[in-house]
């Protein structure tokens, strides 16, 4: 947290200097965000598309029309066949370090991908991006200790029910 924190407070004199322009130069701000949406996904579900009748070829492989395909989320943004450590919070794997050089970080799309993507993505990393700096250059924040144990949380899927 410190090291993010100093990125910001080095980077700014005032708050009121803290704007879009700035904060996109933060690599470190914007390592720890994409970090925090791999290790939690906004939407760490499955969200279905259904193939088309003639059927696709989806990773190599065909799969017949009408089939319900998707990717859960968090099970592939924890898999070690797309990520080194993929259960530990490393923001240095977003910003080229040694180590990391193997990472499948195309594998991260935490608001889809594609016609089906999220019409919002943009605006909210805008907001993800501007809300963090000003969070961090107004207050000093800490954990609490009953707090620790996220990866115990349990997740519920998001139903899609027909019309």
């Amino acid at each position: 947290m410190k090291k993010v924190i100093d990125e910001i407070r080095q980077s700014f004199q005032t708050d009121e200097e803290i704007d879009i322009t700035g904060v996109n130069k933060l690599k470190y701000m914007l390592a720890v965000l994409d970090e925090a949406l791999r290790m939690y996904p906004p939407a760490p579900g499955n969200f279905h598309r259904v193939v088309p009748d003639e059927g696709a070829v989806v990773s190599g492989k065909f799969v017949p029309g009408g089939s319900k395909i998707s990717v859960c989320h968090y099970a592939a943004y924890r898999s070690p066949r797309n990520f080194y450590k993929p259960d530990s919070f490393i923001p240095a794997r977003f910003l080229g370090e040694t180590g990391f050089e193997n990472d499948q970080k195309d594998v991260l799309q935490p608001f889809g991908i594609g016609s089906r993507a999220c019409l919002g993505r943009n605006l909210a990393y805008f907001e993800m991006r501007l809300i963090l700096a000003h969070v961090l250059w107004n207050f000093d924040l800490e954990l609490m200790p009953e707090s620790t144990d996220w990866s115990r949380q349990k997740v519920y899927a998001i139903w899609d029910k027909s019309p």
